[in-house]
């Protein structure tokens, strides 16, 4: 159950569990995108049907939930990106008194469009479980920690002490994490380098402002970096240990932050540079996503599109339904031509954009109500396009 793109691994297995063990396949398919060739979300489906081992298990009659039932769509146009969570509260907020919220899923194909939508809920959504991953470089303390090691670059020595250049200096003070910390003590520097035309600071007179500023103001060589700032974010987790989405990021951070030290201190890389530093830096936490604890049975969900799979709910709610993001932008980073990939049954970009369309189709089986958000602009501005499920329903689905 739940299988629709079977690995070459995946389908020996099956098939050996088939023939010799009597195993049962239940299909979660619809007669929609099956028994039309042109629907890309049955491309799998089409070729397992035809197959002499899986053929005999598919139904003699095909389930027709998305045509047989015809439930309610509803489809809205954000004019940005980030207003789409707006959409989302209002559309919550308009339900009547009383609802199941376990029945209702906010599928956000964009992780950045979390915390906008968390934000957003209307009151009487009491309880949300959040089943997906929220990428630690989206939030503050990544976009810090990296200001802190650039930083590094830019301090030198002058006169026997040790002094800061202005400019990422600015962008510093003016983060969160010191900003809250000291806000007059920030100010007075930022007019002191306005009025006096300050092109360095000594470091002595970045840490009179308090603990933060004593840890973060310091210079150090780059093969302790990683160490330093494991150290930071642990005196940041104890300053801030009311705060549970700010300890969630600094356990990732310090996690991680740990790990890149102990692999600098086995390879003992002789003169480590502070670039080749920055760059293991930022490819370590390129990948790296904050998981959410929640319960499943209870409260709205608020879900990825891949953690959508074999889930059935009765209201839905998409956002971000433009293409490049559902479906996600195409192109196979591989150096082996798309025919010889085709030839020798490799990875193809059609068959990416397979799953996501039987993922997208999967989810119309059982709703009632399904709301579908696009976003007409994007990043400075930039017109976006409308998904191809959206055209698709609305040729196909009048």
């Amino acid at each position: 159950m739940g299988f629709n793109a079977f690995t070459a691994a995946e389908e020996r297995l099956i098939k050996h569990y088939i023939t010799q063990h009597q195993a049962l396949i239940f299909w979660d398919i619809d007669a929609y995108y099956l028994e039309d060739r042109q629907q890309e979300a049955g491309l799998f489906l089409r070729q397992y049907r035809k197959d002499p081992v899986f053929g005999p298990t598919f139904p003699q009659v095909l389930p027709d939930h998305i045509r047989g039932k015809a439930p309610h769509i509803h489809c809205y146009a954000s004019s940005l990106k980030t207003m789409q969570a707006q959409l989302v509260g209002d559309i919550l907020a308009d339900l009547p008194e009383g609802q199941k919220w376990q029945e209702t899923v906010v599928i956000l194909p964009d992780e950045q469009l979390l915390f906008p939508v968390l934000h957003a809920l209307p009151d009487q959504v009491d309880k949300v479980n959040v089943t997906m991953g929220y990428p630690v470089k989206n939030a503050p303390i990544y976009a810090f920690l990296e200001a802190c090691v650039e930083l590094q670059g830019h301090m030198r020595e002058q006169g026997g002490e040790w002094v800061c250049y202005h400019q990422p200096l600015r962008d510093l003070l003016r983060s969160v994490y010191l900003k809250d910390a000291a806000p007059e003590f920030v100010d007075q520097l930022l007019k002191e380098m306005l009025t006096q035309n300050r092109v360095y600071l000594p470091l002595s007179r970045l840490q009179a402002g308090g603990p933060r500023f004593e840890r973060v103001f310091q210079q150090v060589e780059p093969g302790e970096l990683a160490q330093h700032l494991a150290d930071f974010v642990r005196f940041m987790a104890e300053e801030l240990q009311g705060d549970t989405f700010q300890q969630a990021y600094l356990f990732q951070c310090y996690k991680q932050l740990l790990r890149l030290d102990d692999t600098l201190r086995q390879e003992e890389i002789p003169n480590l540079e502070l670039r080749f530093f920055i760059r293991l830096f930022r490819q370590l936490f390129r990948e790296v996503k904050l998981p959410f604890d929640g319960e499943p049975l209870g409260g709205l969900q608020l879900m990825g599109v891949l953690e959508s799979r074999n889930l059935d709910f009765k209201r839905l709610i998409i956002c971000d339904l433009n293409e490049a993001s559902f479906p996600p932008s195409g192109g196979l980073n591989s150096m082996i031509p798309y025919t010889l990939r085709k030839a020798f049954r490799l990875p193809v970009q059609e068959q990416n954009d397979a799953i996501y369309a039987y993922t997208f189709y999967r989810l119309l089986h059982q709703a009632e109500e399904i709301h579908l958000i696009y976003a007409q602009q994007g990043d400075a501005g930039k017109l976006m396009e409308r998904s191809r499920y959206l055209e698709q329903l609305r040729v196909e689905l009048p």
